[in-house]
């Protein structure tokens, strides 16, 4: 099995973004490509400032425009894809990362738990978080996902361990100090 992790730029522009994960996927395809991984956001971006009107625009839902595009390359292709994605549910926002498989189907979405993906006086019924931890069967073994603040949470890291997945999918988003590489 042949895996990639690709780590994108990401732009305020998410028909750039999904663009440019398209024309990856297809390199990353044609080089043989099982798996391909995004990280956290990798679509839409993590940029949001806890205003619901700046915000809940960017969210896309799930399935939606963004996730049809995904799928049908995805069967073409005939591999698993996965990323992180901000999911709008609603005027709901959370944190998201879902498993393509090469049939085009969702078979996993995970919604990050940790709230830190958000500011801590944001509006609770707008930014939201998961509750939950799901596991997946593939043919290449089961998956799960943590996303980034996650992996610091010992309860979810035990429950992990509990469950036993062959495969953590783990996407998280960074930036540096020196803004040299941050999101724009």
């Amino acid at each position: 099995m042949k895996v990639a992790l690709v780590v994108n730029r990401v732009t305020t522009h998410i028909n750039a973004n999904l663009i440019s994960i398209v024309n990856t996927t297809h390199e990353c395809a044609s080089a043989g490509t099982d798996l391909i991984i995004y990280p956290e956001a990798a679509i839409t971006g993590l940029t949001n400032n806890d205003d619901p009107v700046h915000d809940l625009p960017m969210g896309q839902p799930i399935p939606g425009n963004v996730t049809d595009a995904l799928t049908k390359i995805v069967r073409e292709q005939k591999m698993y894809l996965a990323t992180g994605i901000l999911e709008r549910e609603s005027n709901k926002l959370y944190d998201s990362a879902i498993l393509l498989m090469p049939d085009g189907q969702i078979a996993l979405k995970y919604r990050c738990v940790n709230p830190q993906w958000h500011g801590r006086q944001a509006a609770p019924n707008t930014y939201c978080q998961g509750q939950e931890l799901k596991k997946v069967n593939t043919a290449f073994g089961t998956v799960m996902f943590l996303i980034c603040g996650d992996l610091f949470e010992d309860d979810l890291v035990a429950q992990v361990r509990n469950l036993q997945p062959d495969w953590l999918f783990f996407p998280f988003a960074r930036c540096f100090d020196d803004l040299s590489y941050d999101q724009v």
